[in-house]
């Protein structure tokens, strides 16, 4: 059943697809990130432990949906520490579990991304479609540009290591 205090995970969804303005905040403590460094769309990655120290920066007046991965002991923590601090805000139901059950889509995170051994930021940027590599996904001037100018930086540097992944053919 789910309590006032709480979001269904089919309800953040739907307000994703309107584009409503929300902060969503991943507070899932470091094993579960790290067994699966994944984000809701939008969310931000936040350590639940320094709350007192971030939770100040957050808008009284936009709504912030807090999740851990069970959407238990920690995400209710930080509930707590949000709601006693003035914000609107709530819990999502089942955390990350009930986000996955529920069908809902992650994205993996820049952070986990940037630590790939072979420069895989600007590769998650292209496939996005991010203005800083092009900004067209799979096309000339996103994935295969991006992909090649890291080569081509790479060989010219004569840095073009055997275990570097081959280069995509086009779609």
């Amino acid at each position: 059943m789910i309590t006032d205090r709480e979001i269904s995970p089919q309800q953040v969804q739907a307000w994703l697809a309107e584009n409503r303005e929300m902060t969503i905040l991943d507070v899932r403590n470091a094993e579960d990130y790290a067994a699966e460094p994944d984000l809701v769309p939008t969310a931000e990655r936040m350590d639940y432990e320094r709350v007192g120290e971030w939770c100040s920066r957050l808008s009284k007046e936009r709504l912030s949906v807090v999740y851990c991965q069970h959407g238990q002991r920690i995400s209710n923590l930080v509930l707590e520490e949000l709601l006693a601090a003035g914000c609107e805000a709530r819990l999502l139901t089942g955390g990350m579990d009930g986000w996955r059950a529920g069908g809902g889509a992650t994205v993996p995170h820049l952070r986990a991304v940037r630590e790939l051994p072979w420069a895989g930021l600007p590769l998650l940027l292209a496939v996005a479609g991010h203005p800083l590599v092009g900004g067209e996904p799979y096309a000339a001037g996103g994935l295969h540009a991006a992909v090649g100018r890291e080569a081509e930086a790479r060989a010219a540097a004569g840095k073009l290591r055997e275990q570097d992944p081959p280069f995509p053919s086009n779609p």
